[in-house]
């Protein structure tokens, strides 16, 4: 979602009046190395094979490739890319490989 969309969206919820966006792609955003780490602990959590993921940060663009069994076990992959502070994008190159 763009700063855009957003002011969009709190714009229209019922009762208000104004909305003042402050947003910017890069606030709050972590070193490329600590959103790495909090992706790859995040998957770890999720139960994924995080040694068949590989994780790259590069200017709030995350991107995952490698193997994962199932499209269940990708939609964790991605949404724990997504939960990450500061992630703008997530370039999603995973592949199912069914063991």
């Amino acid at each position: 979602m763009t700063n855009h969309e957003a002011a969009f969206v709190a714009g229209n919820v019922p009762g208000v009046t104004g909305v003042r966006n402050d947003l910017s792609p890069a606030s709050g955003a972590l070193p490329t190395g600590d959103v790495r780490h909090w992706i790859r602990r995040a998957l770890r959590h999720s139960k994924l094979d995080a040694e068949s993921i590989g994780v790259r940060a590069v200017n709030g663009t995350v991107i995952l490739t490698g193997f994962v069994a199932s499209w269940a076990e990708r939609s964790s992959a991605v949404a724990a890319a997504w939960a990450a502070p500061g992630v703008i994008d997530v370039d999603d190159r995973l592949e199912l490989f069914y063991y």
